[in-house]
């Protein structure tokens, strides 16, 4: 288990109504648009790694967010306004993250299994409680052998006590 702690960045993100694996399919072709020209500039934009994809909480239905994070040199002002009406640019806050690295495929199941060893992991930390839920960072091309990728899944954490609301 390993603790990190990100600074506020910029992320294109777009929420996808599917199932686990479709969702990232789908989330991915639409970011993809966007970062290489389907812009009001029709600008490329550089791919930058992880690729994220988190369950979209208070939701009725199945859905995730699927996220690429921007280039650090680029601010909000200055980036394309994407083509896609289902593309959005936010500034994700800064935060603390427990994170699980782990390598192989990208079965939905295979992420489950590593999220339930990262929830066994904080159950028993004396230091950090995980909130909200949890997301999974892919870093690899998919032409990369599955064997071969890196993985990781992560969840915002806090010292117990501080939950934030």
């Amino acid at each position: 288990l390993e603790i990190r702690r990100y600074e506020a960045h910029i992320v294109a993100r777009t929420r996808v109504v599917k199932e686990f694996g479709r969702a990232g399919n789908e989330g991915f072709r639409r970011l993809a648009g966007y970062i290489f020209g389907g812009n009001d500039m029709g600008k490329n934009i550089e791919m930058t790694a992880p690729v994220t994809q988190a369950s979209s909480e208070n939701s009725s239905v199945e859905a995730y967010w699927m996220t690429f994070h921007i280039p650090r040199e680029f601010s909000l002002e200055d980036l394309p306004v994407p083509d896609d009406s289902l593309v959005e640019l936010v500034v994700e806050s800064e935060k603390t993250m427990a994170v699980l690295k782990y390598k192989g495929n990208w079965s939905a199941s295979r992420y489950r299994h590593y999220e339930s060893k990262l929830q066994v992991l904080l159950a028993h930390s004396h230091k950090w409680v995980g909130q909200g839920v949890p997301y999974w960072a892919r870093y690899n091309s998919p032409f990369m052998p599955g064997f071969m990728r890196t993985n990781e899944v992560a969840i915002e954490v806090t010292a117990p006590g501080k939950l934030s609301l």
